[in-house]
């Protein structure tokens, strides 16, 4: 029979392979927070945006009628009971992406705007013979 020495020997060993502990799980916003929103009252977005001096209540109102041009308007509105209050980030970026698109083109035809021109011009020169020839308008 074998000794206690000639066991322990004999023995399988068991071998603990260590465990890393895993680090904190954390939440996507805790990792990459958004940025903070600056709500302002319409009375302070005008303020800050002269050109939209008495129009952001319209243009508010036109947005929550539906209008297609305004729809824009629509996320950059933050409700709070009956205070209207406006994200001001999303507001300036949306605001410069409207004043970002080009122009439509003209639905004059080239050939319709010259004519336009020439004959306002025409019509000046007409005025003008008209007072040089006419006696009784000359002084």
């Amino acid at each position: 029979m074998p000794t206690a020495d000639e066991a322990i020997i004999t023995a399988p060993a068991v071998v603990e392979r260590p465990v890393r502990p895993r680090p904190p799980r954390r939440h996507r916003l805790e990792e990459d927070p958004p940025p903070p929103i600056r709500a302002y009252s319409v009375d302070q977005i005008e303020a800050e945006h002269p050109g939209t001096k008495g129009r952001m209540r319209t243009w508010i109102k036109r947005a929550d009628a539906g209008d297609p041009e305004f729809a824009w308007l629509k996320f950059c509105v933050i409700r709070v009971a009956r205070s209207v209050l406006i994200d001001d980030v999303r507001f300036r970026d949306s605001l410069h992406q409207r004043t970002a698109i080009p122009a439509a083109p003209s639905r004059r035809s080239v050939s319709a705007q010259k004519s336009a021109r020439a004959g306002k011009k025409g019509k000046a020169v007409q005025n003008e013979m008209r007072r040089r020839s006419d006696p009784a308008r000359r002084t």
